[in-house]
């Protein structure tokens, strides 16, 4: 009883007991679930940076011969410098490329399951990121990235920056919505990287085949896309 007077007592005065045990093996799992996950995310974001960069029809689309990696695929975050020094973040992009060259800037939000809200962030996103880029030029004291290197790379150009949605598992649905928003689509499917064009054709083209029995030694050919004019084969 002296423990529930205790707590009584804390809660009152608004204060409140925290207890843990010293092996508490719930979060030890939660930590780890965490982890894990954080983990999937940047491989996601790297893997499909790496993905635009190497996207010929992509590179066509955009009349650049190449297209390097910033911050070696890896996310970026924009900052406001205050008055006291500190710094306010503004906006965190999945991952960029680049054509210093060609002027060209291309933003990459990379989601496992693109939806309509992955859409209207990502155009918001690239918003925020021209307006961060013109008052660059006007005030570059005021400005600040994550790695601070990128500032550099980014400053003194007028980059044409335009955006592509990425994810592992893009519906027709959405690629067309991706497609009305003038938004890019990058898919990993098992066999590749492919750039979706602006025709429904491509999201068939591109859709997973059938699924594959759990007890298959091929599970990853369920992503597979099927040779042009032809079915995929199958085991007999």
């Amino acid at each position: 009883m002296a423990f529930f007077h205790a707590y009584s007592n804390l809660e009152r005065d608004g204060k409140y007991l925290w207890m843990e045990h010293p092996y508490d093996g719930l979060k030890v799992c939660v930590g780890n679930i965490q982890c894990n996950l954080q983990n999937q995310a940047t491989a996601l974001e790297v893997r499909t940076t790496r993905a635009v960069v190497n996207d010929q029809a992509l590179k066509d689309e955009l009349k650049t011969q190449t297209l390097a990696p910033v911050n070696d695929g890896h996310s970026v975050k924009f900052f406001l410098v205050t008055k006291k020094g500190n710094l306010k973040e503004l906006i965190e992009v999945d991952g960029m490329v680049m054509n210093r060259g060609d002027k060209v800037l291309v933003v990459n939000e990379a989601k496992m399951s693109p939806s309509d809200k992955d859409i209207d962030e990502t155009e918001a996103k690239v918003w925020k990121l021209q307006g961060w880029l013109s008052a660059a030029k006007e005030n570059p004291d005021q400005l600040a990235t994550d790695p601070p290197i990128i500032k550099g790379e980014l400053l003194g150009i007028e980059w044409k920056v335009s955006a592509v949605l990425s994810g592992d598992n893009f519906t027709e649905e959405m690629e067309e919505k991706c497609n009305g928003s003038g938004l890019r689509v990058v898919r990993s499917n098992g066999a590749g990287y492919g750039y979706a064009r602006p025709s429904s054709a491509s999201s068939v083209a591109t859709a997973p085949t059938a699924p594959v029995s759990p007890t298959s030694s091929q599970r990853s050919s369920q992503y597979a896309v099927s040779p042009p004019g032809g079915e995929g084969g199958s085991d007999d």
